[in-house]
């Protein structure tokens, strides 16, 4: 079995919960959850994705599934029991009694919290909504618009109508040239000035075999000061290539 121990996100607030904050903590949720062998079969698309409420079955599971024997049920039931509470524990305390007794799948949970808080789904087009709040890092803002971009991403079995409706055959994955894309994107999110200050700035060149992906420490650690000092010649905020930090 996996390790004992799963990360946990930033539990969620009673209130004030946004797309951006709902789909940052989901997908860090699932991504933590899924490492843990014992755990992942109740993810979406594991052999144990759905089970019976406590009220219909305070077993929970039934029957077992995937390559499990009727011998392997107790310990199923018990790491449902164990999953549910840390799902739980990374919510708020008004939403325990519903995930623990009332929850029928993770996408259930997913969806009863989404209610809640009076959050849709997440859409492609809600990325271009995004501001950027001052009062975080640059850092923790371009992981989070990463995050969501990652979220948008086709899974395995989507249709692509405009490719003739092609069925996707795997996950989408990010791409070096889209990754590339991501940070151009964040920093027009910053201010839309800071592509045009970094494209022009004479000791900012790629060179061959490299890529923006290269220099984002550096660009990303100097954001604050090109923020506050946009009217200023940018290039004495750049060190020369040889010492950026990669």
């Amino acid at each position: 079995m996996g390790n004992t121990n799963v990360e946990m996100p930033v539990k969620l607030p009673s209130q004030g919960v946004t797309h951006l904050l709902f789909n940052i903590w989901k997908h860090e949720l699932e991504d933590n959850l899924a490492k843990d062998s014992r755990f992942a079969v109740f993810l979406t698309g594991g052999v144990y994705s759905s089970w019976e409420s406590y009220e219909e079955n305070p077993d929970r599971i039934s029957s077992p599934a995937g390559d499990d024997e009727r011998s392997h049920l107790d310990a199923r039931r018990a790491q449902l029991c164990t999953f549910l509470n840390i799902v739980a524990n990374a919510c708020d305390r008004s939403h325990c009694s519903a995930i623990m007794l009332h929850s029928t799948s993770l996408q259930w949970i997913f969806s009863k919290l989404q209610e809640e808080y009076n959050i849709q789904d997440m859409h492609f087009l809600n990325l271009f909504n995004l501001e950027y709040p001052p009062e975080i890092s640059a850092f923790d803002f371009y992981n989070q618009y990463r995050k969501l971009v990652i979220a948008c991403l086709k899974k395995k079995g989507d249709i692509i109508k405009w490719q003739s409706s092609k069925v996707l055959e795997a996950d989408e994955e990010l791409s070096p040239t889209f990754e590339d894309m991501i940070l151009a994107v964040a920093l027009t999110l910053f201010d839309t000035r800071l592509p045009g200050l970094i494209k022009d700035n004479d000791h900012f060149q790629i060179g061959e075999n490299e890529s923006l992906m290269d220099y984002k420490t550096d660009i990303l650690n100097k954001v604050p000061i090109l923020l506050t000092k946009t009217e200023a010649n940018p290039a004495e905020f750049f060190c020369e290539k040889d010492q950026l930090a990669r």
